[in-house]
């Protein structure tokens, strides 16, 4: 099932697709395998404030609260994740330090537990993959494998986008020029 999955965006990917459909399609994929997680995808921006990406079954008033969130220490699981660079869990937002300023707002909406990580593109942080449930949760081993999986083919997705994106940008410059 998790091969099946991950071909089926490989392939979106290599058609040239959106980067928002395929990054739709890796939350949903990934949800399929994990049942009773919502799961999320947030990009830097070039002011390196996290961007809604794809949370495509998160209720849409949480989703707006932390489009613009800004990493550091204690933003949360994904702030928190692309601040330190490195893998953050939360397996219980209510009590979680990192979350103080976001519990009320996750308790509002139904999460308890998150757990995000940083998404790469060669040595950049470029976002974040972040999983979250309705109840207190601590992550197993199949569940990180997982994460880790559909967290490279994220980054695999962002970076094909942004190599297209310069192709057209290089290609819109030499039609210029000539």
């Amino acid at each position: 099932a998790v091969l099946d999955r991950q071909t089926a965006v490989m392939e979106q990917i290599a058609s040239g697709a959106a980067l928002p459909d395929v990054l739709d399609s890796i939350v949903l994929a990934l949800e399929e395998l994990m049942p009773g997680s919502r799961c999320s995808i947030l990009l830097l921006d070039e002011g390196g404030t996290l961007r809604h990406g794809s949370a495509p079954t998160l209720p849409a008033e949480y989703s707006a609260a932390i489009d613009g969130l800004v990493p550091g220490p204690f933003a949360g699981s994904c702030g928190t994740a692309v601040h330190l660079g490195a893998p953050v869990i939360a397996a219980d937002v209510l009590t979680d330090p990192r979350w103080e300023r976001y519990r009320e707002l996750a308790a509002r909406h139904g999460l308890r537990a998150c757990w995000s990580s940083p998404i790469r593109s060669g040595p950049h942080v470029v976002g974040t993959f972040a999983v979250y449930r309705g109840d207190p949760y601590e992550p197993d081993e199949r569940d990180g494998e997982l994460v880790r999986r559909f967290t490279h083919l994220t980054s695999l997705a962002v970076e094909h986008d942004r190599a297209a994106t310069e192709r057209e940008a290089r290609h819109a410059a030499e039609l210029a020029r000539q």
